[in-house]
């Protein structure tokens, strides 16, 4: 079974790194997680 994060997802992401940049942080990965599966956005190259 494949997990595929949502929209919602992917800009919940895109807006905590915005928010992150403006106190000089990075966010490293974003997790997605169901079962015993699981989406790393670091591991395909998204954050």
């Amino acid at each position: 079974m494949e997990l595929e994060p949502s929209n919602a997802n992917r800009n919940m992401t895109r807006e905590l790194n915005q928010a992150a940049e403006m106190f000089e942080m990075k966010v490293l990965n974003h997790f997605v997680i169901r079962k015993s599966i699981y989406v790393s956005f670091a591991e395909r190259g998204w954050i």
